[in-house]
């Protein structure tokens, strides 16, 4: 709540322009018109933190997805997760990483692609203190047969 949308849209319109760190965003759209959900993939940022709370190093992240709320529940976003997968093995990538905040209702999602936990770690957002959870895939081309 302590972020602007003007804030989000500056970030967002960068992320687009000027892709970082191996990035790469997938778009579901409904038509030309109207965007209803995105994956956004990079390559796992060096954080000696979260290393110390996971199981093994990751090299891929699912670094964020979303899908509109209407269009939730129709395999959505299990292709946008499988166009991730399918770049990653491309770029001789075979594993990956997300993180998610605990108190999120839609982790199970990852579970039922197949994601282990392995790790958490703490963060502040806005002043207060959350807990993410890790899932991760050691072997992404079981996400394939989704």
């Amino acid at each position: 709540q302590s972020i602007s949308y003007e804030d989000k849209k500056a970030n967002w319109r960068q992320r687009l322009e000027e892709p970082t760190h191996g990035a790469i965003i997938y778009v579901a759209e409904k038509d030309p018109e109207e965007i209803v959900g995105f994956a956004l993939a990079t390559l796992q940022r060096f954080d000696p933190i979260a290393t110390i709370h996971q199981a093994k190093s990751f090299t891929g992240q699912l670094g964020a997805i979303y899908i509109l709320k209407n269009y939730q529940r129709n395999k959505i976003g299990t292709e946008l997760v499988k166009l991730v997968v399918k770049h990653f093995i491309e770029n001789n990538i075979y594993d990956m990483i997300v993180w998610v905040l605990k108190d999120n209702p839609y982790r199970r999602f990852y579970e039922k692609l197949g994601g282990k936990y392995v790790g958490q770690q703490f963060l502040e957002i806005g002043g207060r203190n959350y807990t993410e959870i890790a899932y991760g895939w050691e072997n992404i081309n079981k996400i394939l047969l989704k």
